[in-house]
This record gives structure tokens, C-alpha cells and sequence, in this order.
């Protein structure tokens, strides 16, 4: 922070359960460009403290944002990253937190964070450990399109996100898989000889985010049978963020091996990603902005900077059902 001072400033969301650690974050941008003429980008690691992966990747994304590399991100975005998210479950080493809904520690963090800085994206590193053979068994890294409805075309989005992002971790060595959230029903809910989904999926397009209340940011009741493994569904719902999950691999990719790079890869190519302009959007940015329609016919957000877009894009998010 000493050495990146003109670009880099750490803030805290607040304090760990047993309120002896901070919980910090680190803000990277060019400050002599206005925050409303940037998008904002946020990304999260360590939710689940024995997840050790996350801690190598956090240092390695932070290097690359303070390197000459990043020069365009930095003038085009604003990118907070939170590198632990649960310091309790890292001093531990231990899970600490829940598979089922988003602790209350989560929801102040993610409440205090996004109250000042509303994503336009958003992804949220996880990492797989040693486990019994199941589909996160061996070498497995895998991209986790989060998106939960058909609104404003964005399944073919996400997947030609993901798609994008598959090619430049694969472009660095890296084979990482796509697995939507689909599949990850699937896989713990679904009947093995079948292959049938449990009921409670169809009465939802994806399970992630049915249980979650967008007009409470981050603050709604924690419900216990409802799996959410990631974190950034309410940003879904309340802004149309760009929303991605990652699972790095610490069990089967170790330090020396790269450990760090084959996380930070995914990060790189999703932030260039919003830099550029993708060929259905009329400005550059993440491609948040259909939200009632196709590529040929429908409602978006006005405005002529980023910020004014995401004012926009939030009020009529809101009223895109009707």
C-alpha cells in the first residue's frame, strides 16, 4: 500500500464475529479520474476460511492491478478487492461459515461494501480442497455462471462470458470447466440414477438466489435449507451486476505450481473484459445493460457516464417484471 499509495487506498467493512479483526479491502483506481466515469468492480475471496487457495490469489490479483499491465483498468474502473472475507475461518483454518443462505457477519460486510460502492461486477473466488471422489474430486477449477433468470437475454451473456473466460485461462495453461449453476444443482440435490432435479428447481430457473430479498441489500433472514455458496446474488437482483463464482483448486495445484496465477487469470481476462465494448452494447463496460428485451429490441439504461447508467439501470431493473 506504501508503494501504490497514488493508486490504492485500504478501507474496512467492518470487524470478524469475535471482533478482533478488521475486515479489509482494497480500492484500486487512477484517482485523478471521476468515480462516475468508471465502472466499479468488486472482487471477493476467503468467504469459507479453509478454502487456502483464495489467500494465493488475492495477493496475485492485487499485484496485477498495481502493475503497468493494468493501466487501462485503472483509468476505466474502479476495482475493490476484498481479499478475506471471514478472518476468523483463516486464523482457524476452518470453514466458518455456511453452504446454506449468508451469515450474519456476511451480510454486514456485503452491506457496508456495496452501500458505497454499487457493482457493475462482481465475482467471488472459492477454492476446492482435498475431498471424497464427487464432481469437485482431482485437478477440477471450474467458471460458475451466476445468473438466475432469462431477463434481458442473459443466459447467452453469461455463457458467452464464461466461454471467453475458458479460452484465456486455457490461452495460460489453465483448464478450467463452466459449471452453471444448473449443474451444481445437479450435483447435490439431483437423483443419481435419474438424473432428476429436485422439485424445488423448478419452481425457480436456478436455486442460488430465490431466497433472497433484493430491497434488503444484503440484510434478509438467513434461511437454512436453501443452498448459497456464493455471495454475490443480491447484487444480481438489485442491480443486474455481472455475477460469477470461481473455484480455484489448492489440493491439486500448489504454490510453486501456480497456484496463484491459474486463479488471478480468470480475474484478468473478466476485467479486461470490461474495458472493452461488447458488440450488442453502444458504450464499453460489462454487458449489464439489456434488461427487458433481446439484442435487437429492448430496454436499457440512459445516461452518459457509468454512473449515471447504473442509476438507471437500478431503477428500471426494479420495474422490469411489469
Amino acid at each position: 500500500m506504501r508503494d501504490n499509495h497514488e493508486i490504492a487506498e485500504k478501507i474496512v467493512l467492518g470487524k470478524s464475529e469475535d471482533h478482533k479483526w478488521d475486515v479489509p479491502a482494497v480500492v484500486v483506481t487512477n484517482k485523478s479520474i471521476p468515480e462516475d466515469e468508471k465502472q466499479i468492480a468488486i472482487v471477493v475471496l476467503t468467504r469459507h476460511g479453509n478454502e487456502r487457495g483464495t489467500r494465493i490469489v488475492g495477493p496475485e490479483i492485487l499485484n496485477y492491478l498495481a502493475s503497468y499491465d493494468a493501466r487501462e483498468t485503472r483509468d476505466k474502473q474502479t476495482v475493490v478487492v476484498v481479499p478475506v472475507v471471514n478472518p476468523v475461518g483463516v486464523v482457524l483454518d476452518e470453514f466458518n461459515s455456511t453452504m446454506y443462505g449468508i451469515t450474519d457477519h456476511e451480510k454486514k460486510i456485503f452491506g457496508n461494501l456495496c452501500s458505497s460502492y454499487i457493482p457493475d461486477m462482481m465475482i467471488d473466488y472459492h477454492s476446492l480442497g482435498p475431498s471424497e471422489p464427487s464432481y469437485d474430486g482431482g485437478d477440477l477449477e471450474a467458471i460458475i455462471p451466476a445468473n438466475t433468470t432469462k431477463w434481458g437475454m442473459d443466459e447467452q451473456i453469461y455463457q458467452h462470458v464464461a466461454n471467453k473466460l475458458k479460452e484465456a485461462a486455457a490461452a495460460e495453461g489453465w483448464p478450467y470447466e463452466i459449471h452453471t449453476l444448473e449443474d451444481l444443482n445437479l450435483y447435490y440435490f439431483g437423483e443419481a440414477e435419474t438424473g432428476r432435479l429436485p422439485h424445488r428447481y423448478l419452481q425457480e430457473k436456478v436455486f442460488l438466489l430465490h431466497l433472497q430479498n433484493a430491497s434488503e441489500h444484503y440484510d434478509f433472514p438467513l434461511q437454512n435449507m436453501d443452498y448459497t455458496n456464493y455471495t454475490n446474488g443480491p447484487a444480481y437482483l438489485k442491480w443486474h451486476t455481472l455475477v460469477f463464482g470461481v473455484e480455484t483448486n489448492h489440493w491439486a495445484i500448489k504454490v510453486e505450481d501456480g497456484l496463484g496465477e491459474s486463479g488471478a487469470v480468470i480475474c484478468k481476462a473478466l476485467l479486461n473484459m470490461g474495458n472493452k465494448r461488447f458488440s450488442w452494447e453502444k458504450e464499453p463496460g460489462y454487458p449489464t445493460n439489456i434488461l427487458v428485451g433481446d439484442f435487437r429490441n429492448s430496454i436499457r439504461p440512459s445516461g452518459k457516464t457509468p454512473g449515471e447508467r447504473r442509476i438507471s439501470r437500478e431503477k428500471i431493473w426494479k420495474e422490469s417484471k411489469f
